[in-house]
C-alpha cells in the first residue's frame, strides 16, 4: 500500500489518438494544450509511458483491466470477438463492489459491449447515430459529464471521460480550424507533401477521410499540404483541452476539486508520414505506443516528472494502491505510488507493446533501445526483425540491427522469453491473427472495390503472395 492519499473520487480523461509529443509540456513547439500543461506543472508527469497493446479497442481494454492482450485475448479489432471472460478483472466492476460509483461518457460500447461493463451509469451521447461513433464532439461528452457531477457530486465515483477528437476526421470546430497551420495555402496545387500517400496502397481508403478533413476549404476539396493535417490534429488537441479545463472549472464549481484525482492519459497516438504510415496508428512506432500520463491533486508533489519506464497497465493499479485497496495478483500492471513518493527510481526495466490491425508487430525496449518483430508488414516495407537506437533515431528510420547483432539478439532472446513466460502453452493472439488476415487488408480491399479499381488491388495481392501465401484469401 502507498501513504494516505487525500481524495475518495477519480477523473480519468482518456483522450483518443492523442501523440504525446504533440503537447506542450511533453516539449511540442506549438501551444495545443496550455490547460494540460498547467496540471503537469503542478502535478506528476510520466515521461516514458507506453501502451502495452494498441490501438484503440485493445487499447482501452488493456487499461481498464490492467491485464496484457496477450492474456485478455483483446490484440486486434476483431469482429469475431464480442465477449472478454468473465475471470479478466475489471477494474469498474472491482470499484463499484467497493462503494464507489463508476460513470463513462464514451461511445465504446458500439464497438464492443464489454467497454459497459461494471459502470453504473453509461452515457453515449451519439446511441442514436452510429456514423458518429468515433466522430462524437468534446462538448457532447461534457454535457453528460457535468450533468451527473451536479445531481450526484455527494457520491464517491470513478469517471471516464473518453473524448475521441483527434482521432480522424480531423475537423475540430471552425474557431479552431485555423490556429495551428503556418503553411500558405492548403490546396496549393504545386504541393508534393502528400505525394508518397498517392503512391501508397492505402490511399483510395485514406482518400475520404482527408475529404472530411478538409471540409472547411469547401465541399470535395482534398488538402494537399501535411501541414494542414497536422494543424487540424493539433485544433482538434487545442479543442480537447479547452474541454478539460471546462470539466476542472465545473469541479471547482461544485467544491470537488479537493476530493478527486485528474488523470490524462490516451490508448494511443498517430503518426503523419514517420516513420512510414499517414494518418493513421498502425504501428508499434513511438507516435503510436508512447503515450502521455499526467496525474493532478494538490496533494501531489508538484512538477514531479518521472523518467521510469511505466505501461499502461500500470494505472489501474496506481489507482487501487492510491484508495488503499488491494490489487489482485491476476493482473499485469503494478502500482507505480512509490515513483510518485520518490521510494523508487525503476518501475520497468523493459517496455512490450504490440499490434495487429494495420501490421502486426511487437517490440522491446530497453535502455532507448528498441527492438521490432514484424510479423505481418500489411502495405508497408518494415524489416522483419529491426533495431533502433532512439536516443538518435526518434522516428525509427535507420534499423542498425546488423551493426549491432549481438544486441539485437539479447534483446530478441528476451522478448522471446517473456512470451514463453507469459503464454506458456498457449497461442501467440498477434502471430495468430497474422496467420489468419489482419483486419486492415479487407478494409483496404474494400476501399478498392468501392473505388472500381479491383484490378490494382489484385496486382498488390500477387505481389503480397511471396511473402504470404494465405493472402490468396484477398483475391
Amino acid at each position: 500500500m502507498g501513504k494516505e492519499f487525500t481524495f475518495n473520487n477519480i477523473i480519468l480523461f482518456l483522450i483518443d489518438t492523442l501523440r504525446a509529443d504533440h503537447l506542450g509540456c511533453y516539449g511540442y513547439n506549438k501551444n495545443t494544450s496550455p490547460f494540460i500543461d498547467s496540471l503537469a506543472r503542478k502535478g506528476v508527469m510520466f515521461m516514458r509511458n507506453y501502451g502495452s497493446d494498441v490501438p484503440t479497442q485493445p487499447g482501452h481494454t488493456a487499461l481498464l483491466s490492467a491485464t496484457r492482450g496477450i492474456n485478455t485475448g483483446v490484440i486486434s479489432h476483431d469482429p469475431r470477438q464480442q465477449s472478454i471472460s468473465r475471470n479478466i478483472f475489471w477494474f469498474p466492476k472491482f470499484l463499484g463492489s467497493k462503494g464507489w460509483k463508476t460513470i463513462a461518457v464514451s461511445t465504446l460500447q458500439m464497438m464492443k459491449g464489454w467497454f459497459v461493463n461494471g459502470f453504473h451509469a453509461y452515457f453515449n451521447p451519439v446511441a442514436h447515430k452510429p456514423e458518429k461513433l468515433q466522430q462524437v464532439d468534446a462538448d457532447e461528452i461534457n454535457y453528460y459529464v457535468f450533468k451527473w457531477l451536479e445531481t450526484n457530486k455527494e457520491e464517491k465515483f470513478f469517471m471516464y471521460v473518453h473524448y475521441w477528437d483527434p482521432h480522424m476526421f480531423y475537423s475540430p470546430p471552425s474557431q479552431y480550424s485555423w490556429i495551428f497551420y503556418d503553411g500558405k495555402d492548403p490546396l496549393d496545387p504545386n504541393n508534393k507533401s502528400l505525394a508518397p500517400l498517392k503512391k501508397d496502397v492505402t490511399w483510395y481508403f485514406h482518400e475520404r477521410q482527408l475529404r472530411e478533413s478538409s471540409k472547411i476549404l469547401g465541399e470535395n476539396n482534398i488538402a494537399t499540404d501535411l501541414k494542414w493535417y497536422i494543424s487540424q490534429y493539433d485544433g482538434e488537441i487545442k479543442y480537447v483541452d479547452d474541454s478539460v479545463k471546462a470539466v476542472y472549472e465545473k469541479l471547482e464549481e461544485l467544491s470537488l476539486l479537493d476530493d478527486t484525482l485528474i488523470v490524462v492519459t490516451s490508448d494511443h497516438g498517430e503518426t503523419f508520414g514517420k516513420p512510414k504510415i499517414f494518418f493513421d496508428h498502425g504501428d508499434v512506432s513511438e507516435p503510436v505506443i508512447r503515450l502521455p500520463l499526467i496525474f493532478y491533486h494538490n496533494s501531489l508533489k508538484k512538477g514531479l516528472r518521472i523518467e521510469a519506464y511505466t505501461q499502461s497497465i500500470d494505472v489501474i493499479p496506481t489507482f487501487l494502491d492510491m484508495l488503499n485497496l488491494e490489487t489482485p495478483k491476476i493482473v499485469d500492471g503494478k502500482s507505480m505510488v512509490s515513483l510518485i513518493d520518490g521510494d523508487a527510481d525503476l518501475h520497468r526495466e523493459h517496455i512490450f507493446s504490440n499490434t495487429a490491425i494495420w501490421t502486426a508487430q511487437r517490440t522491446i525496449l530497453w535502455n532507448d533501445w528498441k527492438l521490432v518483430v514484424t510479423y505481418d508488414e500489411s502495405f508497408w516495407d518494415y524489416p522483419r526483425i529491426a533495431l533502433y537506437n532512439l536516443r538518435k533515431d526518434r522516428f525509427e528510420e535507420k534499423n542498425v540491427y546488423e551493426e549491432n547483432k549481438d544486441l539485437g539478439k539479447e534483446l530478441l532472446y528476451r522478448l522471446e522469453k517473456w512470451l514463453f513466460i507469459n503464454l506458456g502453452k498457449r497461442v501467440d493472439p498477434v502471430k495468430e491473427l497474422a496467420q489468419r488476415g489482419i483486419p486492415s487488408l479487407r478494409w483496404v480491399r474494400r476501399s478498392y472495390i468501392e473505388k472500381g479499381a479491383y484490378s490494382e488491388w489484385i496486382k498488390f495481392v500477387k505481389e503480397r503472395l511471396k511473402k504470404h501465401p494465405e493472402s490468396i484469401d484477398l483475391i
